[in-house]
């Protein structure tokens, strides 16, 4: 068993010993005299309580991005699941499994991005149902794409699989400067339906993406009077 209190004496800390700035300023001062660094002029600044912490930056960051997850988190918590459910039952489609996260989206789940969705095709005056059918259709079950191109594996990517080789990922990474190959948490994927939205808005047509066709959306299906809002826009 671990003897605390020799523990402590040899590190000084017993009451009456060295605080922790006098033990950091000793211990620099040894290694500068073995070093052959005394009297040549060469200080070393010790960390007292009025400086600095050069810590604080790192913590500020992690708190800034603590806050960020926790909003996105309240976001999600805060939609109306019962209204999406209606919207999704008013048009013969199947409710989001309970649950249900497809590989690569991190734990992030089906109803957690058709959630978003719904918040986001609101906002643009854009059918939801019709954004939500496009989302299945494209990447609801891989968030990469698991086609084949060029004898690979598909780079295309997210709800709606934005392809970066040559198609409308790389004019998403360009616009946000962001890399779809790791876009893959919440704000990502939000970033993602934002940015997705706002095209299809701007252009009037969900052309671009074969998996509409396939499901028999027209081009042009729940987009009378949409608008884009830029909220996905680089800070």
């Amino acid at each position: 068993m671990l003897n605390m209190k020799k523990y402590r004496e040899k590190a000084g800390l017993l009451e009456g010993k060295s605080d922790p700035i006098t033990l950091l300023a000793k211990t620099k001062a040894k290694q500068e005299s073995r070093l052959g660094m005394k009297g040549l002029g060469v200080t070393t600044k010790v960390q007292t309580p009025d400086t600095k912490n050069p810590f604080d930056d790192l913590i500020a960051g992690y708190n800034n991005l603590y806050n960020v997850n926790e909003e996105y988190s309240k976001q999600i918590k805060g939609m109306d699941v019962e209204d999406l459910d209606k919207v999704i039952e008013s048009v013969k489609m199947s409710k989001a499994k309970e649950g249900y996260s497809a590989t690569g989206y991190k734990g992030i789940t089906q109803k957690n991005i058709e959630s978003i969705i719904a918040k986001e095709a609101k906002l643009r005056n854009m059918d939801v149902a019709t954004a939500i059918k496009v989302y299945r259709s494209e990447g609801l079950n891989s968030y990469q794409s698991q086609l084949k191109y060029e004898g690979k594996q598909e780079k295309s990517y997210g709800p709606y699989q934005l392809f970066v080789d040559g198609g409308l990922g790389n004019t998403y990474q360009k616009d946000t400067g962001r890399k779809l190959v790791s876009d893959n948490t919440l704000e990502g994927i939000t970033n993602q339906i934002r940015w997705s939205l706002d095209y299809v808005a701007k252009t009037g047509s969900w052309n671009p993406w074969k998996g509409a066709a396939r499901v028999g959306i027209e081009d042009d299906e729940g987009l009378n009077g949409s608008k884009s809002v830029n909220n996905w826009e680089k800070a």
